[in-house]
């Protein structure tokens, strides 16, 4: 709180260069989808290639695919609650 009061954070942020800023962002985008594709059984731990396909024909990766295409068809659709409603119509199920 501190270093907000007194603007330093601030002036830390701005000392990062813009492209730095946009590799963080993005590794960090990444890294959750690594987590989301793992938790949702699409990818799965290996010991010679750290992470390999798993198996995409049990229920839980292919309902983590739909519940992607219907994000990406309602924002594609220009709806702005479709992450949440996603959620909330596959938490239904």
């Amino acid at each position: 709180m501190l270093l907000s009061l007194f603007k330093i954070r601030q002036w830390i942020i701005d000392s990062i260069p813009q492209g730095l800023r946009v590799g963080i962002t993005a590794g960090i985008g990444l890294f959750l989808a690594l987590i989301g594709l793992k938790n949702a059984g699409i990818v799965v731990a290996s010991p010679g290639t750290i992470i390999t396909l798993g198996d995409i024909t049990q229920f839980s990766p292919v309902m983590a695919c739909l519940g992607l295409l219907l994000i990406l068809g309602l924002a594609y659709r220009g709806f702005k609650g479709a992450v949440l409603s996603a959620i909330l119509w596959w938490s239904r199920a």
